[in-house]
């Protein structure tokens, strides 16, 4: 009777640890969710940082690198500015990136283009 008592009562306690196992374990996958979860968001966070950093690096050098000039509709110099953003801000014409890339001949009614070095 006591073997079968003895027998009853490690039963009942591996279903204890099995028991207390299993939500451990449910317990351990949760926090590895939620810790991959953070590490994904972090990881997008920091693409998309790099992302816009680069963006804006390849705005810069496309257009901030290049002198623009204003001319006459018969060619006449009017002004030089540092870069077409310079031009955009002072002016207020937002199609002047437009004219020195080609795509229209004119922006309230100046020529624009790239300053030619040399």
């Amino acid at each position: 009777m006591r073997a079968d008592y003895a027998k009853l009562e490690a039963r009942e306690r591996k279903k204890e640890l099995r028991a207390k196992m299993k939500e451990e374990a449910k317990e351990l996958r949760r926090k590895q969710k939620e810790l991959l979860r953070a590490a994904k968001e972090q990881a997008r966070a920091e693409m998309r940082r790099l992302d816009d950093e680069l963006r804006e690096k390849q705005t810069t050098m496309v257009w901030d690198e290049h002198a623009v000039v204003q001319l006459t509709m018969d060619g006449q110099f009017v002004r030089e500015y540092k870069c077409v953003a310079d031009a955009i801000r002072d002016t207020g014409l937002h199609t002047i990136r437009n004219c020195v890339k080609g795509v229209q001949d004119m922006a309230g009614g100046f020529i624009w283009k790239y300053k030619v070095e040399g």
